[in-house]
């Protein structure tokens, strides 16, 4: 069984569907401290060809707190700037009427817990991209949160009974694939693939923007293609 571990992002970068296609199973690990100025709550889309952040707004964030003591700000009048602000940005794109009312149901989904609407959302796209990974929605049932680093990661697996761990480029610095090798783990690395696709607007292709400029833009076979385009190493 392969396995991958990442922190809860809210509409994520292409690389982070591609880590999912390549496991199968992956873990939100939402019991960790936040991160300010992360990807957890915000990515960039495209508005008027320039990459601009969407940052959903969390009450009390620290990095005292762990992401799944978070809850988004109450109430939720941000979500109709939010809406807004993606009809402004996508209303031509070739996807939007396919796409929108995904994107919208998700936006408007009635849970309060940042790590819970994060794995509803992520789960959500899953289903729209017929992705068949198996995702946990939270670390805290490990009963591991005093194990650090790669020590929790092999304990991760362990638990998991996963014969392959995945992790984004990011990672190689941080993991020794000899201890993963005595455990019994092979230690793979995805090199994610951004090919460029028509973007409305833009002078040249941006690469890396939230999945929301993917799927906006793109067919669903062609969606597909890219989900594909990795190397593990």
């Amino acid at each position: 069984m392969t396995l991958a571990i990442m922190q809860p992002y809210l509409f994520p970068y292409l690389g982070y569907f591609q880590l999912m296609q390549a496991a199968d199973k992956m873990l939100l690990l939402d019991d960790v401290a936040w991160i300010n100025r992360g990807w957890i709550n915000r990515n960039r889309i495209l508005i008027q060809g320039q990459p601009q952040y969407l940052s959903f707004p969390v009450a009390g964030a620290s990095q005292n707190k762990t992401i799944r003591e978070l809850e988004l700000v109450t109430p939720d009048g941000w979500k109709g700037n939010i809406e807004k602000t993606l009809i402004m940005a996508y209303k031509k794109a070739p996807q939007f009427e396919r796409f929108f009312p995904v994107l919208r149901s998700i936006l408007y989904a009635d849970i309060r817990n940042l790590s819970a609407y994060i794995f509803h959302s992520l789960h959500t796209l899953c289903q729209y991209m017929q992705l068949s990974v198996a995702l946990v929605p939270g670390t805290s049932g490990y009963a591991n949160a005093a194990l650090k680093g790669q020590d929790r990661i092999l304990d991760l697996c362990r638990q998991e009974n996963a014969s392959v761990y995945v992790n984004p480029p990011g990672g190689a610095s941080l993991y020794d694939a000899e201890r993963f090798r005595d455990q019994g783990i092979q230690l793979l690395f995805l090199q994610p693939a951004l090919t460029p696709y028509p973007q409305r607007g833009a002078t040249e292709f941006v690469p890396a923007l939230s999945i929301i400029d993917v799927l906006m833009n793109c067919e669903p076979a062609q969606v597909q293609q890219q989900l594909t385009q990795y190397q593990l190493v």
